[in-house]
Protein backbone atom coordinates (compact mmCIF):
# COMPACT_ATOMS: atom_id res chain seq x y z
CA UNK A 1 0.00 0.00 0.00
CA UNK A 2 3.17 2.28 1.00
CA UNK A 3 4.27 1.45 -2.86
CA UNK A 4 1.44 2.70 -4.22
CA UNK A 5 0.98 5.92 -2.46
CA UNK A 6 4.68 7.03 -3.21
CA UNK A 7 3.85 5.70 -6.79
CA UNK A 8 0.91 7.87 -7.13
CA UNK A 9 2.78 10.97 -5.56
CA UNK A 10 5.35 10.40 -8.38
CA UNK A 11 3.17 10.18 -10.93
CA UNK A 12 1.12 13.08 -10.22
CA UNK A 13 4.31 15.31 -9.94
CA UNK A 14 4.94 13.98 -13.45
CA UNK A 15 1.68 15.32 -14.75
CA UNK A 16 -0.02 11.61 -15.16
CA UNK A 17 -2.21 11.51 -12.66
CA UNK A 18 -5.11 14.17 -12.23
CA UNK A 19 -6.59 15.62 -9.32
CA UNK A 20 -9.86 14.43 -7.66
CA UNK A 21 -12.06 17.03 -9.24
CA UNK A 22 -11.05 15.62 -12.78
CA UNK A 23 -8.59 18.51 -13.24
CA UNK A 24 -4.85 18.13 -14.22
CA UNK A 25 -1.96 18.19 -12.07
CA UNK A 26 -0.31 22.00 -11.96
CA UNK A 27 3.37 22.20 -12.46
CA UNK A 28 5.05 25.06 -11.23
CA UNK A 29 4.98 27.63 -13.23
CA UNK A 30 8.11 29.10 -13.01
CA UNK A 31 11.38 27.90 -15.23
CA UNK A 32 12.93 25.28 -12.96
CA UNK A 33 15.86 24.10 -15.82
CA UNK A 34 19.75 26.13 -16.45
CA UNK A 35 21.94 25.06 -19.28
CA UNK A 36 25.59 25.99 -18.85
CA UNK A 37 27.38 26.30 -21.87
CA UNK A 38 31.45 26.52 -21.25
CA UNK A 39 34.07 27.02 -23.02
CA UNK A 40 37.71 26.58 -21.69
CA UNK A 41 40.84 27.92 -23.26
CA UNK A 42 44.22 27.12 -22.05
CA UNK A 43 46.90 29.55 -24.00
CA UNK A 44 44.33 30.43 -26.97
CA UNK A 45 44.16 26.88 -27.18
CA UNK A 46 40.62 24.95 -26.83
CA UNK A 47 40.86 22.64 -23.79
CA UNK A 48 36.75 21.87 -23.85
CA UNK A 49 33.51 23.03 -24.98
CA UNK A 50 31.08 21.28 -22.38
CA UNK A 51 27.06 21.67 -22.30
CA UNK A 52 25.29 20.89 -19.35
CA UNK A 53 21.64 21.32 -18.38
CA UNK A 54 20.69 21.34 -14.16
CA UNK A 55 17.95 21.88 -11.82
CA UNK A 56 17.65 24.78 -10.63
CA UNK A 57 19.84 25.07 -7.66
CA UNK A 58 21.34 22.05 -8.45
CA UNK A 59 25.01 20.77 -8.76
CA UNK A 60 26.30 19.54 -12.24
CA UNK A 61 29.92 18.00 -12.47
CA UNK A 62 31.05 17.59 -16.31
CA UNK A 63 34.36 15.81 -15.97
CA UNK A 64 36.33 15.65 -19.41
CA UNK A 65 40.09 13.54 -19.58
CA UNK A 66 41.72 10.18 -18.77
CA UNK A 67 43.31 8.63 -15.95
CA UNK A 68 47.41 8.81 -16.14
CA UNK A 69 49.32 6.06 -14.86
CA UNK A 70 51.19 6.76 -11.59
CA UNK A 71 54.64 4.84 -10.30
CA UNK A 72 54.32 3.08 -7.51
CA UNK A 73 50.65 3.83 -6.75
CA UNK A 74 47.72 1.45 -7.81
CA UNK A 75 44.95 4.56 -8.43
CA UNK A 76 45.40 6.25 -11.41
CA UNK A 77 45.38 9.68 -10.88
CA UNK A 78 42.89 11.57 -13.45
CA UNK A 79 43.80 14.66 -15.90
CA UNK A 80 41.53 17.08 -18.05
CA UNK A 81 39.39 19.30 -17.23
CA UNK A 82 36.28 19.25 -14.13
CA UNK A 83 34.21 21.86 -14.42
CA UNK A 84 31.70 22.12 -11.25
CA UNK A 85 28.71 24.88 -11.41
CA UNK A 86 25.52 25.43 -9.36
CA UNK A 87 22.91 28.04 -10.81
CA UNK A 88 19.97 29.06 -9.10
CA UNK A 89 17.34 31.45 -10.36
CA UNK A 90 16.43 34.57 -8.39
CA UNK A 91 14.27 37.11 -10.01
CA UNK A 92 15.07 36.02 -13.63
CA UNK A 93 18.69 36.18 -13.33
CA UNK A 94 21.00 33.37 -12.73
CA UNK A 95 23.41 33.56 -9.22
CA UNK A 96 25.67 31.01 -10.25
CA UNK A 97 29.16 29.08 -8.40
CA UNK A 98 31.66 27.14 -9.60
CA UNK A 99 34.93 26.01 -10.36
CA UNK A 100 37.17 25.04 -12.68
CA UNK A 101 40.27 22.17 -12.72
CA UNK A 102 42.67 21.70 -15.11
CA UNK A 103 45.32 18.76 -14.95
CA UNK A 104 47.85 18.20 -17.27
CA UNK A 105 50.74 15.46 -17.25
CA UNK A 106 53.82 17.00 -17.60
CA UNK A 107 57.01 15.45 -17.09
CA UNK A 108 57.42 11.29 -17.39
CA UNK A 109 60.66 10.09 -16.87
CA UNK A 110 62.06 6.65 -16.78
CA UNK A 111 65.36 6.67 -15.74
CA UNK A 112 67.49 3.16 -14.72
CA UNK A 113 65.51 2.29 -10.97
CA UNK A 114 63.45 5.13 -10.90
CA UNK A 115 60.34 6.12 -12.51
CA UNK A 116 58.36 9.54 -12.09
CA UNK A 117 55.25 11.20 -13.16
CA UNK A 118 54.69 14.91 -12.87
CA UNK A 119 51.35 17.07 -13.31
CA UNK A 120 50.25 20.72 -13.44
CA UNK A 121 47.14 21.84 -11.96
CA UNK A 122 45.05 24.69 -12.15
CA UNK A 123 42.25 25.91 -10.46
CA UNK A 124 39.50 28.69 -10.32
CA UNK A 125 36.62 29.05 -8.16
CA UNK A 126 34.26 31.67 -8.96
CA UNK A 127 30.44 33.12 -7.95
CA UNK A 128 29.12 35.79 -10.09
CA UNK A 129 25.35 36.86 -11.43
CA UNK A 130 23.99 36.48 -15.07
CA UNK A 131 21.14 37.32 -17.26
CA UNK A 132 20.09 34.70 -19.14
CA UNK A 133 22.17 34.52 -22.65
CA UNK A 134 24.58 36.47 -20.90
CA UNK A 135 28.55 35.39 -21.23
CA UNK A 136 30.47 35.62 -18.16
CA UNK A 137 34.33 35.57 -18.50
CA UNK A 138 37.41 34.21 -15.88
CA UNK A 139 40.46 34.53 -16.64
CA UNK A 140 43.53 32.89 -14.64
CA UNK A 141 46.61 34.20 -15.41
CA UNK A 142 50.56 32.88 -14.37
CA UNK A 143 53.58 34.27 -14.09
CA UNK A 144 55.57 31.24 -16.16
CA UNK A 145 52.62 30.21 -18.64
CA UNK A 146 49.57 30.91 -20.91
CA UNK A 147 46.58 32.17 -19.16
CA UNK A 148 43.56 29.34 -18.83
CA UNK A 149 39.89 31.25 -19.72
CA UNK A 150 36.37 30.16 -19.58
CA UNK A 151 33.34 30.98 -20.84
CA UNK A 152 30.23 30.58 -19.26
CA UNK A 153 26.82 31.17 -20.86
CA UNK A 154 23.77 30.40 -18.96
CA UNK A 155 20.15 30.11 -20.20
CA UNK A 156 17.18 29.50 -18.62
CA UNK A 157 15.69 26.99 -20.15
CA UNK A 158 11.30 27.52 -19.66
CA UNK A 159 9.10 24.88 -19.85
CA UNK A 160 5.73 25.02 -21.84
CA UNK A 161 4.66 21.54 -21.74
CA UNK A 162 2.17 20.74 -19.19
CA UNK A 163 -0.07 23.80 -19.26
CA UNK A 164 -3.09 23.65 -17.09
CA UNK A 165 -5.22 26.20 -19.76
CA UNK A 166 -4.38 23.89 -22.42
CA UNK A 167 -2.66 26.06 -24.43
Amino acid sequence: MKFLFLMTALLGVAGCVSVKNGGPVARPSGPNQVLVEAKIMDGGKRVAVPRVMTLNGQEARVEIGQAAGVPGREQPVPTGVTLVIQPRINGGRIVFRGSCQVTRPTVERDQSELRTAAFHTRAVYFAGVANSGEVKRVEISQPDGPPLSIELKFIVMVNTAGRVDGR
